[in-house]
């Protein structure tokens, strides 16, 4: 996998996302975009450098923009964005190699909203993703169990930097 890290503003989270991923069973590529890295972030980036991928630390224009300036460094069949507010749970990955095996386009999972103690608030489960939900603002995807196959976006498609709140819905639809 590779998983692209955004990680503007995130620097109180940053590290346990980063160990998350580290972490799992499954070997993963990161690729660590952050438009305006500050002391913070470049301490908690170098502990982890052995394990990053690419690091993208140039202007950008959003976050949907950034991914796409990391999409040109997917190394593996599979990606995932991850905030770097956000974190695996130790050996989710396993599973989600189970379910490609049938090698679909994009895979939705499910997830948890935690509080910053790490604490259950709610399960997030994802709907089955439709353009009527879309439109009718009544769908939810939990972008951070989603995978995309990397030929997607060789196909020339990308996140759409003028969507500033469903950037990811956008390439669901295509």
């Amino acid at each position: 996998f590779n998983i692209l890290v955004s990680a503007l503003n995130c620097e109180k989270y940053l590290e346990t996302c980063l160990s998350s991923i580290v972490s799992q069973a499954i070997k993963c590529d990161i690729i660590l975009i952050n438009p305006r890295p500050t002391k913070v972030y470049n301490e908690i980036k170098k502990k982890f450098n052995q394990n990053i991928h690419f690091s993208i630390e140039e202007p950008d224009e959003g976050c949907a923009d950034g991914l796409n300036k990391g999409l040109k460094y997917i190394n593996n069949h599979y990606l995932c964005v991850l905030n770097g507010d956000d974190y695996f749970l130790r050996n989710s990955l396993n599973t989600v190699v189970k379910e490609l095996e049938s090698k679909p386009d994009i895979l939705i999972g499910n997830g948890f909203v935690v509080d910053s103690n790490k604490y259950l608030i709610r399960e997030y489960k994802s709907d089955r993703f439709s353009f009527e939900k879309l439109i009718s603002n009544v769908g939810t995807v939990c972008h951070q169990a989603t995978f995309y196959r990397k030929k997607i976006f060789e196909e020339g498609i990308k996140f759409n930097k003028n969507n500033t709140t469903s950037w990811d819905a956008e390439v669901l639809l295509e």
